[in-house]
């Protein structure tokens, strides 16, 4: 049995508390949390929940102990759907018979400490020790909490209430109930009182019950000694993993402190890895061609490791794979993995570096090894087949680090080893990391493995990660402050800020900087060397990198006074640079990323007498560890082994010793070897511009030397990939460079019989915009070829030159090259956020699609969906809708080709934003049915979907029905998706901002802070979710009036839309009309007025009068009249926008009848008290009958007529 999250409920009767389903509809929980039983007719509503079920349904008490504060309850009906419940396994019940202490148990409620301020419950884990020992006499036990217990909670007798009746759980036993907090004043909240259910079975009422409910009999099992000690040693391992795996450095900041994980770690995006055969995509000749698979969405990789049991993950040098797989070990241990990866809390990993395990020379250790090859510290202590029985029972984490780092022959015989242990052990999670092109696609296809790539950071991704390294820069400096002032400390903070920003806003600017910081290594170097710079920044990534090691090799210890070496003889920069080179090119020439103690000090020792500083005084063990200590370039792996800290830096000193010695003819002989294509680009980049000519010459004279095709081939590509880093170059050389690779592109005049390799594709890509030159209209290359690499490069020029060469294709070819063709250059214009552009191209793509591919062939609907996404981003809702309509009703005729989900999903939120909200409502209730039925309960696309459900309920007027659908909703996407997940923050804001509209601003605000805060930290402060949850909160501190905070926060919304949106945008004219009505309220009737009618013009001018966002500015503008003096205009201008609403929204939506309460409200400023009288009787009528007599726009205009 493993207890699933769909098992623990949430019971609510006389109190709030927890309980456990045994069967679909039987609860087991505490018995003080019902109403007392001698009442006769119990005013008290017993009601159960469970995540992702039915809501609240009635429950019967069918037994109660109060002796044994133990209760047997009865639902009306399942409390989850009858699938799942008829699904459900048997629970064991365990029981313990001696008093030796048993660690690993855990509760799992709905406490008070984990409420948000809006009441909604979210479920808390708790892990601890159960002492039997400690209950002697009182027939209950104690669990010990092994975390920091929480601290009171305002409005709750203890932090825990709401975990009675919570089960506890040892090793998939069911041991018994949470029932209290123990001595609160005593323990401080950290200890629980339980009571064991093994007695409940003597009850003969209790097993009748049991007896009669349950499809079999209970059958009780002992916990063992080897149990016992498993779980201690458990323990131990879990302290091992967090002390040697939690915390790591990050580049740029103080060597001397290590940050935690949950600093250091940043959520980044992957997507799916495909095998394209030949003839899908250039280069899928060859078997086994490593492609990113275009039908599939870039996710969150923690998302994307979801319902992935085998999982292969590709990334770049840098990307973040190692430290994702620390961060999944430690999270795992500590039960703090959310959302998509819950199931794999408390599970125990492995961590295994295949570099340890070659340099232990041990490539098929058994799992009782696997703590040795982590160089454990409790490798000795761990029981006798404690490993081998967790793989058995599918609780072991296999993270398996570097596929890439040993060599090429060695990698089979760890494949050979990884396929033998699953197939002995096949439920066990694994996740095998390697860089892009390590090993083929299909190497471990027959071990059922998916591949995943770790994705470049795009901008959201880069901003988190700057917010998060200068928080911990900031973090760093205030440590570091002696005793500090307030204001100092203020001071600092307001200079990180700008700090931030001003980096964000350069990135953003520069496309170099864009290209270099793609990866987390990269980022944390610019983010350090524009801190060191004050705010200046390289460009060029050879200058990144020399500044990078200026900064490191000499500023630091200068700047922090620190003494480079014992005696106190500075080495300068020249002297550590030639001691790195050597040491790095040894590795070079080698072969390898990791080199023993011994071979680093012969290096520095061939090296120490060419420098002056070092005659006589210095020895290689001292200057070596001078440099490994003080320079933050090199690490030791071991006590016998270093390296350096990326291979990046490695390949980049090797490349300027190889410079300075002219070792042009062995660059040119090694040019071959895949491992050497970063030093020879490097190589150019350090040269001269003459001897770059030389070198580049000599590439070029190897090519031509090769007697083998495809290493001929490959010289060429790396020959042009040095252009990138020739800044100074002679033109006749660059021309020679390009001639040689003129014919290479022209290999395959046919996309369908390219026959590249993934390695060639690569650095193809890696040329860049000096392919320009070869890429014009008129080019006699291959136009299919010339159109992909546009693609990739990017910028201006190149889109502007795609779409000549589109034209071209369109009119030579016509047929599948011009599909294809105009399908890449629809994603650049969408690249480049050009929506003008765009709109026609994806028009003739839908053309050209129907013709080629036919009507309902999903790649046409794929361009359709674009179209209509296209129009509403640019403001055109009504053509938009038209194309939703036609492309949802063309889908359901015909349901294989096209993703319905998405389609309904997409209308329906066309629908909202046109205040359609009553074709929203039945559209997303079936869409919510559906994506529960395809994709599963807790799947984004179903939480999505009940989110949008959700709040159309709220835009409709349905408060209460939303902030039910919202309570219980959080609680599943927090638990599936994690509180910080994209979609989660949506909806938690679409929550808040539900109970701001139902007048609840005592708990929406602090809610509404609290998300923006969240999001800000998680995605971003300018990340559209981040503005929606500040315009929020300002709109609630509005309505509060608290004008004082609202304002400023508004004015922030305005600016940071108008720059990530644009002026035209609607969400931009949303911001500035809230922000004019707040100017309003302020008694700034100029400014507020001049805002609205400047916002209202450009709406109508760029959206039409009948958008929504025309509307509501109309609607603000008649308002203001009102307020102003001017009641007459205000109710001629409500009238019109009455009529407008009548007609696009109906005479039921809550934005017409506000208008008719406003116009009413116009007309008795205007002295006209009959008709105001008419209209606000009306418009109550209406309000009560299609809100709710307590709706706050019915008590509102309830008010009106009383006053």
């Amino acid at each position: 049995m493993s207890l699933t999250a769909q098992r623990i409920a949430a019971v609510r009767a006389a109190g709030q508390g927890s309980g456990v389903l045994l069967t679909g509809r039987l609860v087991l929980t505490a018995a003080h949390l019902l109403p007392p039983e001698a009442e006769p007719a119990p005013a008290t509503v017993i009601e159960a929940a469970v995540p992702g079920g039915r809501g609240w349904l009635r429950c019967t008490p069918l037994w109660r102990s109060a002796a044994a504060d133990a209760a047997l309850l009865l639902a009306v009906g399942d409390l989850v759907r009858p699938e799942l419940a008829a699904g459900f396994e048997e629970l064991r019940w365990g029981r313990v018979d001696e008093l030796e202490p048993v660690p690993l148990c855990h509760a799992i409620g709905y406490p008070a400490a984990g409420r948000e301020d809006g009441g909604v419950l979210r479920s808390h884990q708790l892990v601890g020790t159960l002492a039997p020992a400690s209950g002697l006499g009182t027939g209950r036990h104690v669990l010990a909490t092994q975390h920091q217990p929480p601290g009171p909670v305002t409005g709750a007798e203890s932090p825990w209430s709401g975990m009675s009746g919570a089960p506890v759980v040892f090793n998939n036993l069911l041991l018994g109930l949470a029932t209290a907090d123990l001595a609160p004043g005593v323990w401080h909240h950290s200890q629980l009182g339980l009571v064991p259910l093994a007695p409940l079975l003597d009850d003969p009422a209790f097993a009748a019950q049991l007896a009669r409910r349950l499809p079999g009999p209970v059958r009780l099992s002992g916990v063992s000694a080897r149990e016992r000690q498993d779980a201690e040693f458990e323990e131990e391992y879990a302290r091992t993993i967090r002390r040697e795996h939690g915390r790591l450095k990050i580049f740029g900041l103080p060597q001397s402190l290590r940050w935690d994980l949950g600093t250091a770690y940043l959520s980044l995006q992957a997507i799916r890895v495909t095998e394209r055969r030949r003839g899908t995509e250039p280069g899928a000749g060859g078997s086994g061609e490593v492609l990113i698979d275009r039908t599939g969405r870039r996710g969150r990789v923690e998302s994307l490791l979801k319902d992935r049991r085998r999982v292969l993950l590709r990334g770049q040098a840098g990307s973040g794979k190692t430290t994702l797989l620390q961060w999944l070990a430690v999270n795992a241990v500590s039960g703090n993995l959310v959302g998509e990866l819950a199931e794999l809390n408390y599970r125990v990993p492995f961590l295994l570096r295949l570099r340890t395990m070659f340099q232990l020379r041990n490539l098929q250790p058994l799992p009782s090894e696997f703590l040795a090859m982590d160089r454990s510290p409790v490798t000795d202590a761990q029981p006798a087949g404690w490993a081998d029985r967790l793989f058995d029972a599918g609780r072991a984490i296999l993270l398996v680090d570097g596929l890439d780092e040993i060599p090429q022959e060695s990698r089979d015989e760890a494949g050979e080893w990884l396929a033998d242990l699953l197939e002995r052990y096949p439920n066990c999670f694994t996740l095998v990391t390697v860089r892009p092109t390590g090993v083929p696609a299909d190497w471990l296809h027959r071990q059922r493995f998916e591949e995943l790539m770790l994705c470049p950071m795009d901008e959201w991704d880069r901003n988190r990660f700057v917010e998060r390294w200068h928080q911990a820069a900031l973090a760093a400096e205030r440590a570091a402050a002696d005793d500090p002032t307030p204001a100092e400390l203020a001071a600092l903070d307001s200079r990180f800020r700008e700090m931030t920003e001003a980096l964000r806003r350069a990135l953003k600017l520069s496309p170099e900087l864009d290209l270099i910081t793609d990866s987390p290594l990269l980022c944390a170097m610019i983010c350090a060397l524009h801190r060191e710079w004050e705010g200046g920044l390289p460009e060029r990534k050879m200058e990144v990198y020399e500044s990078a090691l200026d900064m490191l090799l000499l500023r630091r210890d200068k700047q922090r006074r620190i003494a480079a070496l014992p005696e106190g003889r500075q080495l300068g920069r020249e002297e550590q640079l030639a001691l790195l080179q050597r040491m790095a090119a040894w590795l070079v020439l080698n072969g390898q990323h990791e080199g023993g103690h011994e071979d680093a000090l012969r290096q520095i020792a061939q090296v120490l007498p060419s420098l002056p500083a070092a005659h006589g005084e210095l020895d290689a063990e001292r200057v070596l560890r001078h440099l490994v200590e003080r320079t933050g370039l090199l690490s030791e792996t071991s006590v016998a082994t270093f390296e350096f800290v990326h291979r990046t830096f490695q390949d980049y000193l090797a490349a300027r010793e190889f410079m300075e010695d002219r070792d042009f003819g062995l660059l040119a002989e090694r040019s071959s070897d895949e491992q050497w294509a970063d030093v020879v680009r490097m190589a150019v980049g350090h040269c001269s511009h003459r001897d770059r000519a030389v070198l580049l010459r000599r590439l070029l004279a190897a090519a031509t030397a090769c007697q083998d095709a495809r290493r001929a081939r490959w010289i060429r590509l790396i020959a042009a990939g040095c252009l990138p880093y020739a800044s100074v170059l002679d033109e006749a050389v660059r021309g020679e460079v390009l001639e040689q690779l003129r014919p290479l592109l022209a290999m395959f005049p046919n996309e369908a019989g390219a026959d590249y390799e993934p390695r060639e594709w690569q650095a193809l890509y890696a040329v860049g915009e000096d392919l320009l030159p070869l890429l014009t209209p008129d080019t006699e290359l291959p136009l299919w070829l010339v159109c992909r690499l546009l693609e990739r490069i990017g910028g201006p020029e190149a889109v502007g030159r795609l779409a000549a060469v589109n034209a071209r294709i369109a009119a030579e070819q016509g047929g599948q090259p011009e599909l294809t063709s105009r399908q890449v250059l629809a994603r650049a214009y969408q690249e480049a956020g050009d929506l003008e552009q765009e709109i026609p191209a994806l028009e003739q793509l839908v053309e050209v699609s129907e013709q080629v591919m036919g009507h309902g062939h999903p790649d046409t609907f794929a361009a359709r969906l674009r179209l209509a996404d296209a129009y509403l981003e640019n403001g055109g809702l009504p053509t938009a809708l038209r194309r939703y309509e036609q492309l949802l009703a063309d889908a359901e005729a015909q349901a294989a080709a096209a993703d319905l989900l998405v389609i309904r999903s997409r209308l329906g939120a066309a629908y909202l934003e046109a205040g359609a909200v009553g074709r929203a409502l039945p559209l997303f209730e079936l869409l919510a049915t559906e994506a529960e039925a395809l994709k599963g309960l807790e799947s984004p696309e179903a939480l999505a979907a009940r989110g949008r459900l959700a709040a159309a309920q709220r835009d409709a007027g349905d408060l209460a029905g939303a902030l039910t659908a919202f309570e219980w909703l959080l609680v599943d996407a927090e638990r599936a998706l994690g509180e910080d997940h994209p979609d989660t923050l949506v909806i938690r804001t679409d929550a808040a901002a539900a109970q701001a509209e139902a007048g609840d601003l005592a708990r929406a605000i602090p809610a509404l802070e609290q998300i923006q805060s969240d999001a800000a930290r998680a995605l971003g402060e300018h990340y559209p979710t981040t503005l929606t949850a500040a315009l929020r909160l300002g709109l609630a501190l509005l309505e509060a009036g608290d004008l004082y905070r609202a304002v400023p926060i508004l004015e922030a919304v305005d600016r940071a839309r108008t720059r990530v949106f644009g002026e035209d945008h609607p969400a931009t004219f949303t911001a500035r009309r809230h922000l004019a009505v707040a100017q309003l309220d302020q008694g700034d009737h100029e400014s507020g007025l001049a805002l609205l009618e400047t916002t209202l013009e450009r709406a109508h001018r760029v959206l039409g009068e009948r958008h929504p966002e025309p509307l509501s500015l109309r609607f603000e503008l008649g308002v203001a009249q009102r307020r102003i003096g001017e009641p007459h205009g205000a109710a001629e201008l409500l009238d019109r926008v009455l009529g407008d609403r009548w007609v696009a929204l109906g005479e039921h939506h809550p934005d017409t009848l506000r208008t008719r309460h406003q116009l009413a409200k116009a007309y008795w400023a205007a002295d006209d008290p009959y008709r105001a009288a008419a209209i606000a009787l009306r418009t109550l009528a209406l309000c009560e009958t299609h809100l709710s007599p307590d709706h706050p726009l019915t008590v509102a205009v309830r008010a009106s007529l009383d006053r």
